[in-house]
């Protein structure tokens, strides 16, 4: 199976699943009673880590990554463009190779961990596009840290490009997401520039029942660069129910299977693994096991937000729980 799509379906890595009950329409969407303004958890790139959430007019305006000792690890800025909003999320890592930190070390002994300098260095972005308050396309760029920085003369530390991927959406006249064009680029290793890439397109075409998914047909073009109509079929998706609630998604290449308790669903169980889910008093998530020693748990404040719109639109179609 192409990596995008486990991407798509296996939901956040830095950050959480999509809403599945998410309207399109920005300035017709219910208000959340509720928020996240925090996040407690441990992943494989920082650790240990507490992210903090500040919101202005309802939209998140920035986010703050620590570790537990209060030391920043990263932080996300908002930014306006001519239709919709970018988001940027910089880790602060030091700006001095290995050799000059043990100086400082072996100089000011604890102290000094104050006096390496840090620099920002960009590791994911999203741009979310809107045309009449609906979203029609979302670009996610993911970068990460070199594995050898080199040290004296050598010395680099700036991201890599990894991978980036834009998502076209299209609708029915009731709202409903019926077709998903996928540009995907895999940025090539450790070359000069890190500017050449490869690209795949696709096509996921979904059918419906009402405004039920009942399956999905992805398409592979075969013109690696254009944005044609020149796709083969590459696989479909079936979705099963019962009593309403989505309960399998099945194609050649993966199988996945949903417990619930009530209408929320309390894990899904995937080819490799199974991811859990927790929920408050209200209803709201309020822990995520990945399953591999990776987890989430999150606290709520009153208001209004839209933290869900970190991960790709179509992941509501898979019914994936959410943080609000």
């Amino acid at each position: 199976m192409k990596k995008w799509i486990l991407y798509m379906l296996l939901g956040a890595g830095l950050f959480a699943c999509s809403d599945s009950d998410d309207d399109l329409d920005v300035k017709d969407s219910p208000k959340n009673k509720f928020r996240v303004k925090e996040i407690t958890g441990r992943n494989a790139h920082w650790g240990e880590y507490v992210m903090n959430m500040v919101y202005y007019e309802e939209t998140l305006d920035s986010v703050v990554v620590r570790d537990h000792a209060n030391d920043k690890l990263a932080v996300m800025t908002s930014s306006g463009t001519d239709n919709g909003l970018k988001y940027s999320l910089n880790d602060y890592i030091p700006n001095i190779d290995a050799d000059s930190i043990q100086k400082l070390y072996d100089k000011y002994g604890s102290l000094a961990k104050d006096s390496i300098p840090l620099i920002a260095r960009e590791l994911f972005s999203l741009s979310n596009e809107y045309k009449n308050e609906i979203l029609v396309a979302q670009t996610f760029v993911y970068n990460k840290a070199r594995e050898d920085v080199g040290s004296g003369k050598n010395f680099n530390n700036k991201y890599l490009k990894n991978k980036r991927v834009r998502y076209l959406y299209e609708y029915d006249d009731r709202a409903n997401l019926i077709i998903c064009r996928v540009l995907e680029d895999m940025y090539k290793k450790e070359i000069k520039d890190n500017e050449e890439f490869d690209r795949l397109i696709y096509k996921a075409a979904f059918d419906l029942n009402g405004n039920m998914v009942t399956s999905m047909n992805l398409y592979l073009s075969d013109d690696t660069y254009g944005s044609g109509e020149d796709y083969r079929l590459h696989d479909t998706y079936s979705f099963s129910y019962s009593s309403g609630l989505l309960t399998k998604v099945s194609c050649k290449t993966l199988n996945l299977e949903y417990q619930y308790s009530g209408e929320n669903v309390i894990s899904v169980r995937y080819t490799d693994g199974e991811r859990t889910y927790e929920y408050n008093s209200d209803g709201f998530l309020k822990r995520i096991d990945f399953g591999n020693g990776e987890y989430m748990e999150i606290k709520y404040e009153a208001g209004h937000g839209d933290f869900h719109l970190f991960t790709p639109l179509i992941e509501n179609s898979f019914n994936l729980p959410s943080i609000l």
